[in-house]
């Protein structure tokens, strides 16, 4: 399990950038991939609402290519590893 510091947000740009798009900035799946790509995931496919409401998604982190979810508090959870990168 990985969590952020309490009232820690993601950045709203990325690095080089000076702005994204308003649309863009608001979008629950934008910022989804930012938490993820912040816990150092990436390869991120398939990013989903599943049916309780959490960020779910397949990712690679470490060479491992893996099944995280995110909850509304901004804590992402590895579930069972699938295969290597």
């Amino acid at each position: 399990m990985v969590s952020a510091k309490a009232g820690w947000r993601p950045p709203p740009v990325a690095p080089g950038t000076n702005s994204v798009p308003r649309a863009a900035a608001r979008s629950p799946e934008i910022q989804a991939r930012r938490w993820l790509r912040y816990y150092g995931y990436s390869g991120i496919t398939n990013l989903h609402l599943n049916q309780t409401g959490r960020w779910q998604a397949q990712a690679t982190r470490n060479g491992r290519r893996v099944k995280v979810a995110l909850d509304d508090g901004g804590t992402a959870t590895e579930q069972k590893s699938t295969h290597p990168a």
